[in-house]
C-alpha cells in the first residue's frame, strides 16, 4: 500500500528539498518577528526616557519677546 515506490526518486527528492526550504523560511520569519517585538519594547522605553527629559512646553501663545536694540531691524 506504500505508494512512494511508484514515484520517481527525483520527484521525492525535489518535494523533500522544497519542504526543508519552506521550514527554514518559516523559522527565519518567526525569528524576525520575535526580534522586532523585542526592539519595539526597547524603543518604547527610549521614547519614554526622552519624553521625561524634555523641558515642558512654554505656556501661552503670544509672540516671542523682541530684543531691546537701538535702531530698526535691517539698519546695519
Amino acid at each position: 500500500m506504500l505508494w512512494l515506490d511508484e514515484l520517481p526518486l527525483a520527484t521525492v527528492g525535489l518535494v523533500t528539498l522544497l519542504v526543508m526550504r519552506a521550514l527554514g523560511q518559516a523559522s527565519a520569519l518567526g525569528a524576525t518577528a520575535h526580534q522586532l517585538r523585542e526592539r519595539l519594547t526597547h524603543l518604547d522605553r527610549v521614547e519614554e526616557h526622552l519624553a521625561a527629559g524634555r523641558p515642558a512646553a512654554p505656556q501661552g501663545g503670544g509672540p516671542a519677546p523682541t530684543s531691546a536694540r537701538s535702531g530698526s531691524p535691517g539698519s546695519r
